[in-house]
């Protein structure tokens, strides 16, 4: 047997044994309170200038502190801008690769043992792998030492704003 979601039917609801018309009257009843209840809480929103929803907590007191500052930019500068704080915040990682390659060549060089290969001498293995090493020491220095000038994240982001507002050089 099938109960709609609406009035049921004269006919239909006189089918029904008592107690299931009793139940469809109750839920009946629970549906038209619920639909006042929200028609009540749509009309104190709608007094009160806004469209809250009926589970809304009521509030006592409110705060504002929404002061916003608008900045408006051409794509393209923006694009610059973003591009140039995107390649500062990678130099601040940039010491990882050479770093790497460092401590991979300096343990090369404690644990081998160097022979002759390729009609090349071990004492010119050795030689090479030390010029490696040095070469990569090198690059390691330069590059932590740009990652130290480098601004940090908070810098940086303030200083990329500054451009966006157009109060920076962007170069």
């Amino acid at each position: 047997m099938e109960i709609s979601s609406g009035s049921p039917e004269p006919q239909r609801q006189g089918a029904l044994p008592e107690p299931a018309r009793t139940l469809v009257r109750r839920a009946e009843e629970v549906q038209e309170r619920a639909d006042a209840s929200y028609a009540e809480v749509l009309e104190q929103t709608r007094f009160m200038g806004t469209a809250m929803p009926p589970d809304y907590v009521r509030v006592e007191r409110e705060f504002q502190n929404v002061d916003q500052t608008v900045i408006r930019v051409t794509e393209d500068r923006a694009e610059l801008i973003l591009e140039k704080a995107l390649k500062q915040s990678r130099a601040r990682l940039a010491w990882t690769a050479p770093a790497s390659v460092l401590l991979a060549i300096t343990l090369a060089l404690q644990a081998a043992a160097f022979h002759d290969w390729l009609s090349i001498s071990a004492a010119t293995w050795e030689a090479f792998f030390m010029l490696a090493n040095v070469f990569a020491l090198a690059v390691t220095v330069f590059y932590v030492a740009r990652a130290i000038q480098a601004p940090n994240q908070k810098r940086l982001l303030a200083e990329t704003i500054k451009q966006l507002e157009g109060r920076a050089d962007p170069r």
